[in-house]
């Protein structure tokens, strides 16, 4: 026979049946085991659950303040008030608030004092040996393994959740660890406004002086080229009011050149221009063709007497004569005004070009740098002084915040019974059955 084919006809405990029927007369047959394993382990269960130390969990929330446009930063920013709220400076000062009892040192275990000398044996700590035992460290790590700090969701608020055998201790820690971190933060603000507004003060003094220079720096350029203009804006005002004050003048001689050219033409006996002259040329103007129109008729009446008309004849001449007087006068009042408003016009463009001459040299243009740089330092200066204002006003920047405290839990968030109960349950169910399955075989063998 063939030896390959026999061997695949040995089926060890595998003899006899195997179906539906074989499984469950075997489960009927091992159903005691399956029965005492479920009730021995659910009842150790239940003895650790009455005998083990019930552990309370209080919880604390703080709110990050962060920047809602920018998304792409808030997930990080949480991040890292997460980690500092479990860092080792908030739990020593955790410590301090709540009054913890330092840790005393502990021989180790059995193992890891066997596992310590074999890696001694063997020499593979080569260092310098074990460290010193540290007292506040081992103290930071005993408070910190009872610590879960947490985002909730998608929220800027962060949970605080500290675990104990003490309800009202957990709920101490917890909001002993929410107050210290926000303190810390609000002490960090604190010193950081401070040290802004220490900053902002130094830069204003300092701009404030350069300010004082400059303006001293310009005063003194005054002064050496005796005022003749103090500024850009005295300077406009100065050519705004030489252009003003010529047009004037130009306009003074332009009538008193027309009222000269009308001189002439009111010369002339018959021209009525000399009623625009004076008014005394007008009243002997007006004398003169009275008699002259007496005169005229005289001379048209007979029997006119010689010497009415010769009488009228020599008032006739004296008013000519007094009007050519008048004119006279007047002719030489208005060239001694015109020739005054031209003296005049001439002093103002005197004044004008030594205005744009300084305009052009060197100690204008100094003086103009100078005045725009006492300017900017002094508007420099009130932007600072501003900012000091603003930074007095603001309220602390404190990216953290105390929203909700701790309450001493009323009960324990370990054990929890009935998932201790269902877990050993479940663990004697899968013993039992294995003890069931390891009968079975050995019945069958």
């Amino acid at each position: 026979m063939n030896v390959e084919r026999a061997e695949q006809l040995d089926v060890g405990w595998r003899e006899g049946t195997t179906g539906a029927q074989y499984f469950l007369s075997a489960s009927k047959r091992q159903a005691h085991v399956v029965i005492f394993s479920v009730i021995i382990v659910g009842c150790l269960a239940l003895v650790y659950a009455i005998t083990v130390d019930p552990i309370y969990t209080a919880t604390s929330e703080i709110r990050v303040r962060i920047d809602p446009e920018d998304v792409t930063l808030q997930a990080s920013q949480i991040s890292t008030h997460v980690e500092l709220l479990r860092s080792d400076r908030v739990t020593a000062e955790v410590i301090r608030r709540v009054d913890l009892a330092p840790v005393s040192e502990t021989p180790p275990g059995r193992l890891r004092g066997t596992i310590t000398d074999i890696r001694n044996w063997l020499e593979l700590d080569m260092g310098e040996g074990p460290a010193a035992f540290d007292a506040e460290t081992a103290l930071i790590r005993q408070v910190m393994s009872g610590l879960i700090v947490e985002r909730i969701g998608d929220t800027s608020i962060i949970a605080v959740e500290y675990s104990s055998t003490s309800s009202e201790l957990s709920a101490e820690i917890a909001d002993a660890y929410a107050e210290s971190y926000v303190d810390q933060r609000a002490e960090q603000s604190d010193q950081s406004l401070g040290e802004r507004r220490d900053r902002l003060q130094q830069r204003a003094d300092e701009v404030r002086q350069l300010a004082l220079d400059a303006n001293r720096r310009a005063q003194s350029l005054l002064a050496e080229n005796g005022f003749a203009v103090v500024s850009t804006d005295e300077l406009g005002r100065r050519m705004a009011d030489f252009r003003e004050r010529l047009s004037s003048i130009n306009s003074e001689a332009t009538t008193l050149t027309t009222r000269l050219s009308r001189i002439p033409s009111a010369e002339d006996e018959g021209s009525s221009e000399v009623a625009f002259v004076t008014d005394e040329a007008a009243r002997i103007y007006a004398n003169l063709q009275d008699a002259s129109s007496i005169l005229d008729r005289l001379r048209a009446q007979e029997g006119a007497s010689p010497s009415t008309i010769s009488q009228i004849e020599e008032n006739i001449a004296n008013y000519r004569t007094d009007l050519d007087r008048e004119l006279n006068r007047y002719r030489e009042e208005l060239r001694a005004e015109l020739a005054v408003i031209i003296a005049r016009r001439q002093n103002v463009l005197d004044e004008r070009d030594q205005v744009i001459a300084y305009e052009q040299s060197d100690a204008w243009s100094e003086l103009v740098s100078t005045e725009r740089q006492a300017a900017m330092y002094e508007a420099i200066y009130q932007s600072y002084v501003q900012d000091l204002e603003d930074l007095n006003r603001r309220d602390r920047n404190i990216p953290v915040s105390f929203i909700s405290r701790a309450r001493p839990p009323s009960a324990p968030s370990f054990p929890d019974y009935k998932i201790i109960l269902a877990f050993g349950i479940t663990i004697g169910i899968v013993l039992g059955g294995a003890l069931g399955l390891l009968r079975e075989w050995r019945r069958s063998s």
